[in-house]
């Protein structure tokens, strides 16, 4: 991932934009969507501070959909400033990225040091988010702990739902 990573950043700067995610820095937090989100919107802010808040807010949207304890925190936000409709949202952020002319190349490390539910939730967030146009996510992970962590969740169609998120695989030793 560091070779890749590098070759991007020396090599394409242009045309992408490089973001590096390790939810295992933030495992056990209540919310690892608004935590994703946050740094999402961190490194988009410079090329569309619009699109930087969109994605806040799809965060918002998307975290309403999780455990009760974000469901509550959702709840709060909400109450202090609706969420706009979730359609209308995703149509905005499709159209921001296409303007901005950038891939938005996500690292993901570390994956295989979370709990089931943790890897859960990191997989629904890169299969909510993986359809935006030009966003690409590269993951790092042990395969079998994955699909032995998922396999309860899935109702043992855990490969089928690795492979629904994961379209491209590289084997490594």
């Amino acid at each position: 991932m560091n070779f890749m990573k590098k070759d991007i950043t020396n090599n394409h700067m242009n045309e992408c934009i490089v973001i590096e995610f390790n939810p295992w820095l933030y495992a056990h937090n209540s919310n690892l969507i608004t935590l994703f989100f946050d740094e999402l919107s961190k490194n988009i802010k410079p090329f569309d501070s619009t699109l930087s808040s969109d994605f806040v807010d799809y965060s918002k949207i998307l975290s309403s959909i999780g455990t009760p304890e974000t469901k509550l925190a959702s709840t709060i936000v909400d109450f202090i400033s609706p969420p706009s409709k979730l359609g209308d949202k995703i149509s905005a952020i499709n159209d921001s990225i296409k303007k901005i002319g950038k891939k938005i190349v996500i690292f993901v490390d570390d994956i295989d040091r979370l709990d089931s539910t943790e890897i859960m939730e990191v997989l629904k967030l890169i299969r909510n988010i993986s359809n935006f146009p030009h966003m690409y996510f590269i993951v790092a992970y042990d395969k079998e702990y994955l699909l032995n962590c998922i396999k309860d969740k899935t109702h043992d169609k855990e490969l089928d739902y690795a492979e629904k998120v994961f379209q491209i695989e590289f084997v490594l030793p």
